[in-house]
């Protein structure tokens, strides 16, 4: 079920940009929006590219004149070959130019956020993880755009880390903010290596850039 943090939701007026979305999950939310058209290439995705190019290579090299002007059948096969080379290398430049759009995924059963590129085929491919136990902070800095705004994580080691864009009204994105932050903060049960999350949110409570408001 895709839920729109948009104008039906909040009767904002129409951006003219596709707003920021929320698609529930069984075990958490996927936020997508405009802002996170972040592509990257894997190291997986680039051997691609290689080898996309190779075959390419291979097929001005097999249509150059020392290589036709046979009989018609073996020009045929040829001609036949190089079509296949050529699809084949097509076919893996497009498949490794997948995923130029990443997605956040909240995943609520892991206690953890990451940073996601689907993939044509097999599983999504993870660029990053962020654990809720080392986010201290959340926080939306609004840029020249009034609706376009930087999400940024601050780590227990008090370093801010940029999240991503994302595009909606002032409105929407302080309501993603607010959800984040009551996901990320939420109580947990404390183990000897995590401090339960409502600790954490004592100790950050009279902080501006955090909010909980569940």
């Amino acid at each position: 079920m895709k839920k729109k943090i948009g104008p039906a939701t909040f009767g904002d007026a129409q951006l003219s940009r596709p707003p920021l979305t929320l698609d529930e999950q069984e075990s958490g939310y996927i936020l997508n929006s405009p802002g996170l058209s972040r592509g990257r290439f894997t190291a997986t995705q680039r051997v691609w590219v290689f080898v996309a190019g190779l075959l390419l290579a291979s097929v001005f090299v097999g249509m150059m004149p020392a290589f036709t002007g046979r009989t018609p059948v073996v020009n045929a096969l040829h001609l036949g070959f190089i079509v296949a080379v050529f699809a084949t290398a097509l076919l893996l430049l497009w498949y490794a130019t997948r995923g130029r759009r990443a997605y956040i995924y909240v995943d609520l059963d892991d206690d953890e956020m990451r940073e996601v590129v689907p993939n044509i085929v097999g599983a999504p491919t993870v660029l990053k993880r962020m654990p809720f136990a080392e986010i201290d902070g959340v926080r939306l800095d609004h840029g020249a755009e009034a609706d376009l705004a930087a999400l940024y994580l601050r780590q227990q080691d008090g370093e801010w880390e940029a999240l991503a864009q994302f595009e909606g009204s002032r409105h929407q994105l302080s309501f993603l903010r607010e959800r984040l932050a009551c996901d990320v903060f939420r109580p947990q049960t404390p183990s000897a290596s995590r401090p339960a999350a409502n600790d954490r949110l004592q100790s950050i409570g009279n902080r501006t850039d955090s909010v909980h408001p569940c």
